[in-house]
């Protein structure tokens, strides 16, 4: 049906052929979610270069990348910090020592 629509280009056959279908409202929620994935995977990628040593300069991300990876950043600080003192506690425990 896509092939077969009028319009020479892209967009003029998705407006004439996706438009009227019934399909058509879950097209936009899917680019969305795979844009998202990718600004996801992105970030993380930033994130790991950041650890490892490699640097980015701020100007080199986008304003929705550099959001993304102080909320990332922070994200991680408060696991850390929550996950920190279960971590002594357990280590204590199976070395038999109380606090």
């Amino acid at each position: 049906m896509f092939q077969s629509a009028r319009g020479e280009t892209r967009e003029a056959k998705e407006k004439n052929a996706c438009t009227g279908c019934e399909l058509f409202p879950t097209k936009n929620k899917f680019k969305l979610a795979v844009k998202i994935e990718e600004t996801v995977n992105e970030v993380e990628f930033i994130w790991l270069e950041n650890r490892s040593g490699y640097r980015r300069e701020l100007k080199e991300l986008t304003p929705l990348q550099a959001d993304c990876l102080i909320i990332w950043q922070d994200a991680l600080e408060k696991i850390q910090s929550a996950q920190l003192p279960r971590l002594e506690e357990i280590l204590l425990a199976v070395n038999g020592i109380q606090k």
